[in-house]
């Protein structure tokens, strides 16, 4: 494509964000999937499996999502999807410390139990106002 045609591309899709971004009505809720071990921090990968395999959450990960979504201040609270975790005693102490915190700013968390539930994935679950599990 020519730079014209890019430009004017561009500048569509600036408008219909705009657009989008101010007439119509904000998320209640903000989705998050918590599963898998929890790391603390990232483990640095090459360009080509970071694109190809997408990486399981981490704790740093959890919490800058948490911050964002306190700060943008549009979402009302967030629906964690908690499902298959592996993590250890530390790491779920760990994000349900970070859970209690972002109550405490105001926003409302809900929780959603996934098959299989163990005692760790209900203890973080315990965290929110309001926990949903399957029958």
């Amino acid at each position: 494509m020519s730079l014209f045609t890019n430009v004017l591309v561009n500048l569509w899709r600036l408008v219909r964000n705009a657009s989008v971004r101010l007439l119509q009505r904000p998320p209640d809720f903000v989705w998050i999937e918590v599963s898998g071990p929890l790391e603390e921090f990232e483990t640095p990968v090459g360009f080509l499996r970071r694109r190809l395999a997408p990486s399981p959450p981490t704790l740093e990960r959890l919490r800058a999502r948490l911050d964002r979504i306190c700060s943008d201040g549009r979402p009302g609270g967030v629906l964690l999807r908690i499902k298959n975790l592996d993590a250890g005693w530390a790491a779920i102490e760990e994000l349900r410390g970070e859970i209690l915190a972002f109550k405490e700013r105001g926003k409302r968390v809900v929780a959603y139990l996934a098959d299989p539930v163990d005692t760790r994935s209900y203890y973080l679950a315990c965290a929110a106002d309001e926990v949903l599990a399957t029958p």
